[in-house]
């Protein structure tokens, strides 16, 4: 991982000549994972919210593979509409210079006969990398289960399939238990062990350093749970700094709304009731800033609530 999205000439006003890639235990493990799916046909999931670095492992993964494999990317933008013949098609135009065919049951035939020739006797891998898949229609879903145990000289699966999308992807594959069963998933969210707090935080401080204390790495960690949603905070916040004369990012430049620490921590009016002992009346109106007395009461308990989150 990294963080190219911010201004370099920006870098150097913070005393950064540049951003060094991220790398640790975690990310490693995910690039390896799916480096061996790849490599063993598999049908891949790889699901997590915007910003988890979906995209950045996916580059990883070819970097590692390079010429080993073909890949066989769709272009359509329109995923809702893609249909199992448009990925034939995708994939014909990549590993072969025939004219796809106009009839699906011919171009089938001809799909097939053309990874035979370059799997088994060329020695190549393909993988179908298909990003926004979970706006795919379902039944594209399972033919392209099917299209890929077909076989040639015996060998099956043919290629690898790299499925690429939001969480609901996960739940699109599970309604469907025959392409379910066959699926690797490789979640890249919170909830299953990536870019956990402690991951947050070493993000910040390896990409960083001392450009941001401790107390604000901190700050920026508990409320911002994905790479691209930190490195947007630390852009905003390094320009707010050089416009009132600072080169660190401090905790003062870092104090939330109630709102959005509510919405950090995932915290319902009930919840913060709890922890206050404040009437959810009272609570409502502190969060709306018509009870500014109650304010403080308000912000400590939303604090609580996202430390003991991210200490589990």
């Amino acid at each position: 991982m990294n963080g190219n999205q911010i201004n370099g000439q920006l870098l150097r006003r913070y005393g950064l000549s540049s951003l060094p890639r991220y790398e640790s235990a975690a990310t490693r493990n995910m690039r390896d994972m799916a480096v061996a799916a790849v490599r063993e046909n598999a049908m891949i999931a790889l699901t997590g919210p915007v910003g988890a670095g979906k995209s950045t492992l996916l580059l990883d993964v070819k970097q590692v593979l390079g010429e080993e494999v073909i890949w066989v990317k769709v272009y359509n933008k329109n995923k809702e509409k893609v249909s199992i013949g448009h990925i034939m098609s995708a994939m014909l135009m990549e590993i072969s210079s025939e004219t796809p065919r106009r009839d699906q049951e011919a171009r089938a035939r001809q799909l097939v006969r053309n990874l035979g020739y370059t799997v088994v006797r060329g020695r190549k891998k393909v993988c179908v990398v298909i990003e926004e898949a979970h706006r795919l229609n379902f039944n594209v879903l399972r033919s392209l289960k099917e299209l890929r145990e077909e076989d040639f000289a015996g060998q099956t699966p043919l290629f690898s399939v790299m499925l690429i999308g939001h969480p609901e992807l996960r739940a699109k594959v599970e309604a469907r238990k025959e392409v379910y069963w066959r699926t690797q998933q490789m979640d890249l969210s919170e909830s299953s062990g990536w870019m956990s707090y402690p991951e947050r935080l070493s993000f910040l401080k390896t990409l960083f350093g001392e450009a941001i204390t401790e107390g604000a790495r901190s700050r920026i960690a508990h409320t911002r749970t994905t790479p691209l949603e930190m490195l947007w905070l630390v852009d905003q916040k390094m320009r707010e700094g050089l416009e009132i004369g600072k080169n660190r990012i401090d905790e003062e430049m870092l104090i939330q709304t109630l709102g959005e620490l509510k919405e950090a921590a995932g915290a319902s009016i009930s919840d913060i009731s709890a922890v206050t002992g404040l009437g959810r009346g009272t609570v409502s109106q502190a969060l709306n800033g018509k009870y500014p007395e109650k304010e403080r009461a308000v912000r400590d308990a939303l604090l609580g609530i996202l430390n003991r989150r991210d200490a589990v």
